[in-house]
């Protein structure tokens, strides 16, 4: 029988399959799918018939159909071998798709083999900076996850953040590994003993999503959604919602705002207005600013605790810099951050509030840097907790401040003006 090879134009049937399932059609997805492995079966187009069968793969493991799933996982592999591609990087995603598979329903022990033949093949074939590589680390860690193997899924989560942070189009999709990553740890050490490590994590992923929001695309809008949930179960229900309504702004363009207010109270209100002068629909915002009970008004840094004489600081820069203050008063001053928070309604109906409600409890900041240095959160190596006496660092599960107080606060405001 006369062999043929690639007789399918296997390019236009993803194309047309990719079209079916974005109406969520997936019976005719199904028909359509195993009548293409029909054809190509009886054609001998075993090239196409690979890729079929990894179409079917996805398929079937979205739907939940695991008899059929596992039958293409075994097929995909067996056409590896027939086709002479175990080696290469499409032989890399054959073997991550059945990992995949494996792990979404319930056997991640199964999973292991397959995405440790993947990564070897991946880490030799593609740049360092490729962006599979980062899908690949994600769906390993989420299997190791579920074998409790922490330590090592939470060192591939870290590795897929560095390959999407070295490619600023994939920059967004850091969020989601954050996430991941604040879900491991919870799972590793328990809410309470992670929570601090957890924030710090949804502070990452949300500062992602915010500084890509100005090159929003419909991957913006899928990955908000993706990530909404996790920032929901963790308490940060404002943030959720405000996920969930992003991406029906996704075209808008939102205004450069020039924070030029004397205290947290005028940028608060600076940017609320701006915000709702754009999307024409209530807006809260918040902002803060450190304070030394020690320094002269004009002295303080106020809203601007990173920028100081012009110059935006690194964390390092940031410690030196408060660390000699501190020591020119002694090698101590007792600092408090002060919140605001503004909410516009509409053009008429404004409120806002920056009071003792909102403030974090004072603590000490002194000379001496504790040697542990959390990035994007320096001054908390200089921080010291007033009634203790510890550093920051060093207070048991690094409960540095009273967060309940400050966002009891917060809540009491919107009870407040709006009556509820």
């Amino acid at each position: 029988m006369k062999r043929f090879e690639n007789i399918i134009d296997i390019n236009n049937l993803i194309a047309e399959l990719d079209h079916i399932l974005s109406r969520n059609d997936y019976n005719s997805a199904r028909e359509f799918l195993e009548n293409w492995v029909s054809v190509a079966q009886n054609q001998n187009d075993n090239k196409s018939l690979f890729s079929l069968c990894n179409e079917c793969i996805g398929l079937y493991r979205k739907v939940g159909d695991k008899e059929n799933c596992y039958k293409y996982c075994e097929k995909s592999l067996d056409l590896l071998k027939v086709i002479n591609i175990e080696n290469t990087v499409t032989g890399a995603t054959a073997y991550t798709n059945c990992a995949t598979a494996y792990k979404a329903f319930g056997e991640a022990d199964k999973s292991i083999p397959y995405f440790e033949n993947a990564v070897q093949l991946y880490e030799t074939l593609l740049s360092e900076n490729d962006r599979r590589l980062a899908g690949l680390y994600n769906n390993f860690a989420l299997s190791l996850v579920d074998l409790k193997q922490y330590d090592k899924a939470l060192a591939l989560y870290e590795k897929a953040i560095e390959v999407l942070n070295s490619n600023p189009k994939f920059n967004l999709e850091q969020a989601v590994s954050y996430l991941n990553m604040a879900n491991a740890v919870e799972a590793q050490k328990g809410l309470e003993n992670a929570c601090e490590e957890i924030d710090v994590l949804l502070d990452n992923a949300q500062k992602v999503l915010n500084e890509n929001y100005s090159e929003t695309d419909g991957n913006y809008a899928f990955v908000c959604e993706k990530c909404a949930p996790t920032f929901g179960y963790y308490g940060r229900f404002l943030y959720e919602n405000e996920l969930k309504e992003m991406p029906e702004f996704a075209n808008v363009v939102f205004p450069e705002i020039d924070e030029t207010g004397s205290n947290p109270l005028e940028n608060a209100t600076l940017k609320a207005k701006a915000y709702f002068n754009t999307l024409k629909i209530p807006v809260f915002s918040c902002d803060s600013g450190l304070y030394f009970d020690e320094v002269d008004e004009k002295s303080q840094p106020g809203t601007h605790v990173r920028r100081v004489n012009g110059k935006e600081l690194s964390d390092l820069q940031m410690i030196e810099h408060y660390g000699n203050l501190a020591n020119s008063y002694g090698g101590r001053l007792t600092a408090k951050y002060k919140n605001a928070i503004c909410l516009v309604l509409d053009e008429k109906t404004v409120f806002s509030r920056m009071d003792s409600s909102l403030e974090i409890e004072p603590f000490y900041l002194v000379s001496k840097p504790h040697p542990k240095i959390v990035p994007g959160f320096p001054l908390d190596a200089l921080s010291i907790q007033i009634e203790s006496g510890k550093y920051f660092q060093d207070l048991e599960h690094n409960l540095a401040v009273d967060k309940n107080a400050v966002e009891n606060g917060f809540a009491k405001f919107f009870r407040d003006v709006l009556k509820i």
